[in-house]
């Protein structure tokens, strides 16, 4: 029986045009492919070579990082665009303050309390000054 996985959520989905890959993947592949390369045909005669791994890894990974990676379920521009704006644009400093909902119940308690021992000395002073 064939079967089709469908994800979670619709937004997860993307297309998959080439051996399993999607647009933004296939691009990154062939990118990477040719930079790796290009650079390898450079160095290949130089004495380069015992380095070429590190050389090639170097400027190839930016391009594997656009291609495969979606940190927190974002593009990689969109998540660069985010830290920028976080960090670099409108950086601020978040303090952080919590609000006790019984210290103020117990508050409004105490001073309902005061206000009720005040009216009740008040109508004892009445009392005595009517007497």
């Amino acid at each position: 029986m064939i079967e089709i996985k469908m994800p979670k959520d619709i937004r997860g989905y993307s297309e998959k045009l080439f051996l399993g890959l999607s647009l933004r993947q296939l691009i990154a592949t062939i990118g990477t492919c040719l930079v790796a390369t290009g650079i390898y045909f450079l160095c290949k005669g130089t004495p380069l070579e015992d380095w070429l791994f590190i050389i090639i890894v170097i400027p190839v990974s930016p391009l594997a990082v656009w291609g495969f990676l979606r940190p927190q379920g974002l593009n990689a521009e969109q998540y660069l665009g985010n830290i920028l704006q976080s960090v670099v644009l409108w950086p601020e400093k978040r303090y952080y303050a919590t609000e006790n909902f019984y210290e103020d119940v117990v508050h409004e308690i105490q001073l309902e309390k005061e206000a009720a021992i005040l009216a009740i000395k008040n109508a004892q002073k009445k009392k005595k000054s009517k007497k």
